[in-house]
């Protein structure tokens, strides 16, 4: 029987309430249709009963009235509890189909409550959407992909606080949590940063003498007790690396008390790798937002200049941020030289697509800094045996790189890669007066640089035998003729 009858038939008489079990028999379907005409059905159901108010407390009713109410009651938890189980369904529109009919449900308890309330006041149901941020922050499935669908309701701000609201009290009952629930957490978090554009309600405030109003203090004190709650937890590395990502720019200016990071960001100083560097990050905007003092900043950075977080698949990273550290122009010119040299140095035991990247950046930091062209024009220093620069100092300070050059670029002018070799060779022009383009660079990876060679056109290729050792059967080519 179709399911717009059977609503009709549970209507015109209690003698047909169970109707109302087979629209939940054909919400248990194993087929995709059947079960998405269901919730549709159990949407306007649902939504019919409670605006007959049929699940409203009312003395004077009899006995048999009262069982009935209990009967629905217990139906509407069933109808409740499938639709949560489907936000972990596989199937998409499953999914989305019954997030957007629980919220119809949190619409309804809130004009039509289950329990006593005061009318003139605002009401969330509160019970009901626990149980949905419940099963968001899953400690069995990764639930990023139902995030996703949530977050077109994360802009009505009584959503966003309540949102908070539930994961705070549900970190707070966690005695342990693993991996999965951490990621849950972060990715629903994510959503609940205040934004200007908040200022509509999920639920309606017709009719409500004393609306939601969300408070500044207030949501900051919440916002700020989820996450130094969640930021207390033992993060997975690649979590981590995502919180550390996310914290500087969208979490750290909604805090009541920012300092408070400080702590937290200097412990993942020790943790090395670019773990380390985002968490510099983080002192950095500290230091240039909220006047944190960390004299040690730019020793600490220094450390991490190495040929093996170079050659990380997180370089890019690595050199945005470095960029970024290294942008004003009222640091000392010994130390950007020390970070120039020892770049440079990097760079002769660097892979090809770092080169492509260092050399930018040292020359942007020359253009930045005009009074380090005397590592370009000092020729009195040819190789590692007569420069004065200390590659293990530890303090950029003490390295003498201001009294070195950049004999390093020089070498890379022979590179046997043409395209390194052409980028090295800036140098012995005159510094362009605006700085490169360095944040084109930071997307070459291996694969570009090797397709791009397969790639050319070469107009000679022919190479000579010069001799022939027959005994060892070997022979020594020129490519003196060799042009591309």
């Amino acid at each position: 029987m179709p399911g717009k009858d059977l609503i009709t038939l549970f209507f015109d008489s209690k003698k047909n309430a169970n109707c109302i079990l087979e629209i939940e028999k054909a919400l248990l379907s194993e087929d995709e249709n059947c079960i998405l005409e269901s919730i549709e059905i159990v949407k306007e159901l649902v939504t019919q009963i409670f605006e007959r108010k049929m699940l409203q407390e009312s003395f004077g009713k009899d006995t048999s009235e009262e069982k009935f109410k209990d009967w629905l009651l217990a139906r509407y938890a069933d109808f409740v509890s499938h639709l949560l189980a489907y936000l972990s369904q596989s199937e998409k529109e499953i999914q989305i189909k019954s997030l957007e009919v629980l919220l119809k449900f949190i619409t309804l308890e809130a004009k039509y409550p289950l329990a006593n309330v005061e009318q003139e006041d605002w009401f969330f149901p509160k019970l009901l959407f626990k149980k949905i941020i419940a099963v968001f922050v899953s400690e069995d499935l990764d639930q990023c992909e139902t995030i996703k669908h949530f977050k077109q309701y994360s802009s009505y701000v009584d959503i966003k606080f309540y949102t908070l609201q539930a994961v705070a009290n549900i970190l707070y009952q966690k005695e342990k949590v693993n991996d999965i629930f951490l990621s849950n957490c972060f990715h629903l978090l994510t959503l609940c940063c205040p934004s200007s554009e908040d200022s509509t309600t999920l639920l309606s405030t017709e009719g409500i003498e004393k609306p939601f109003v969300l408070k500044g203090k207030c949501f900051s004190k919440l916002f700020s007790n989820v996450w130094e709650t969640f930021l207390k937890c033992e993060l997975p590395p690649s979590l981590l690396k995502k919180v550390l990502v996310f914290l500087p720019k969208k979490v750290m200016k909604h805090f009541s008390n920012p300092y408070l990071l400080t702590d937290f960001f200097t412990e993942l100083y020790s943790r090395g790798g670019l773990t380390s560097l985002l968490a510099l990050s983080g002192l950095f905007e500290l230091m240039q937002k909220y006047n944190v003092e960390y004299p040690d900043f730019y020793i600490k950075l220094y450390s991490l200049f190495d040929v093996n977080i170079l050659n990380s698949k997180f370089n890019s990273r690595f050199f945005y941020l470095s960029d970024l550290f290294l942008s004003s122009t009222h640091l000392p010119a010994y130390l950007v030289a020390a970070f120039v040299k020892r770049l440079s140095r990097i760079s002769l035991a660097a892979r090809t697509e770092c080169v492509l990247k260092i050399i930018p950046l040292i020359v942007n930091l020359l253009i930045r800094h005009p009074a380090l062209t005397v590592l370009i024009h000092r020729t009195d220093i040819k190789d590692l045996t007569d420069d004065p620069y200390d590659f293990a100092a530890i303090d950029p300070a003490e390295s003498k790189a201001l009294e070195s050059s950049l004999w390093e670029i020089k070498t890379l002018q022979s590179h046997y890669h043409p395209e390194v070799s052409r980028k090295a060779k800036i140098i012995d022009k005159e510094l362009p007066k605006l700085e490169l383009d360095f944040t084109s660079s930071l997307d070459i990876s291996e694969e570009d640089v090797f397709r791009k060679e397969f790639k050319r056109s070469f107009t000679e290729a022919h190479t000579l035998i010069e001799n022939v050792t027959t005994q060892k059967n070997m022979f020594v080519i020129s490519n003196k003729h060799f042009k591309c």
